[in-house]
């Protein structure tokens, strides 16, 4: 078995909202301040299966299918490890699995998602600090990607929120869901600029409205977002054509009602 390439993910992610009850599904709030849900320090391991799943939609033992036909691995919890430093690392190997579908993936990949374990709604903030991989010439290696998902056998019409992804070398945003008139969107855009090495990202969704901020700047904003199901957070690292640069994530994911005077540093201890 090769090792391929590796995303790691060091430290906490924490959800926290506007309310009293710390619970993992979050309801509207019309209060302002911040209430911590969830946190997850990964360390050392072992992985919070009381929160996370190490694999798409499948049972926690599970070597599952990817969740599109572009990829080209399939998800496999033995290659979701940490290390001595605290990281959890996201390793892609050249090993074959053939889904029971007869679906063939030459490589597998980690990946874990908060499916039926975790659920989100509006109003949301969401905060997390990567190191994205790069290739020598400064291209955002493979696809790694942080974002929120529905009901993922109601797509689109669960909705689809892609805080940050790399596509094509360069980190971009998208979100995807059904329209009042029935239509389906899919806005995004590429984000200019270096964003390899250590960056925030933060998503603010606000009942119809979700804005994208990078580094603290605003670098998109969409209105007519709907989602007809509480969404989960994942974490992944697509197979791709490049396999040279690990991808890490550091500090925090933060899900809250926006008190826009609360401080992300909150949730950065590590740093």
């Amino acid at each position: 078995m090769q090792r391929i390439a590796a995303f790691l993910v060091p430290l906490a992610l924490a959800f926290t909202l506007a309310g009293t009850a710390p619970v993992k599904t979050i309801v509207q709030s019309t209060t302002s301040s911040w209430h911590l849900v969830f946190s997850d320090g990964f360390g050392t391991g072992p992985l919070q299966t009381s929160a996370w799943t190490p694999n798409w939609l499948g049972a926690p033992t599970d070597v599952t299918e990817a969740p599109n036909s572009y990829e080209t691995a399939a998800f496999d919890p033995a290659l979701v490890t940490f290390d001595s430093y605290g990281h959890l690392v996201l390793t892609t190997v050249s090993d074959p699995w053939t889904a029971p579908d007869g679906t063939y993936y030459p490589n597998r990949s980690g990946t874990i998602t908060g499916y039926q374990l975790q659920a989100y709604t509006a109003p949301l903030k969401v905060v997390a600090r990567l190191r994205l991989p790069c290739t020598s010439t400064g291209a955002v290696n493979n696809w790694p990607s942080f974002w929120l998902v529905g009901d993922p056998y109601q797509w689109p019409k669960s909705g689809e929120i892609d805080v940050v992804e790399g596509l094509d070398g360069v980190a971009t945003w998208h979100a995807h869901y059904v329209a009042s008139d029935g239509t389906i969107q899919g806005p995004g855009g590429q984000v200019p600029g270096n964003w390899c090495g250590w960056h925030t990202f933060q998503v603010n969704w606000r009942g119809t409205t979700i804005s994208w901020w990078y580094d603290s700047a605003k670098v998109a904003r969409i209105t007519g977002y709907a989602a007809t199901a509480p969404e989960f957070a994942v974490i992944m690292y697509f197979d791709g054509r490049h396999r040279d640069q690990p991808f890490a994530m550091s500090a925090g994911l933060r899900w809250s009602d926006g008190d826009r005077g609360a401080h992300e540093s909150r949730l950065y201890p590590h740093l």
